[in-house]
């Protein structure tokens, strides 16, 4: 999942997540708070299946090449992490 916006929302659904999920957010994501984005990290800490990677100084879709927000070095480690993931939980 990239970005998470109104993920904060649905909390409540958290413990019912029992599949690998990958989280990527941009720590400065203008439309994912900062309270929001503690909230999804404190919510899944326990949870083993779920990583959750922030990504410092990068707004919201700072993974899409054509968009001007674009940093492409963390576009570049998110990738690589992506693969590191599909790797290890698709079989």
């Amino acid at each position: 999942m990239y970005y998470g916006g109104g993920t904060e929302n649905h909390l409540g659904e958290a413990d019912t997540v029992s599949v690998p999920l990958l989280m990527r957010q941009g720590e400065a994501d203008e439309f994912n708070s900062k309270d929001a984005q503690r909230k999804i990290k404190d919510v899944f800490a326990d949870n083993t299946r779920v990583e959750i990677h922030a990504y410092p100084g990068c707004s919201h879709a700072f993974a899409r090449h054509t968009g001007t927000r674009y940093d492409a070095s963390a576009d570049a480690l998110a990738n690589g992490r992506t693969a590191d993931f599909f790797a290890r939980h698709l079989y």
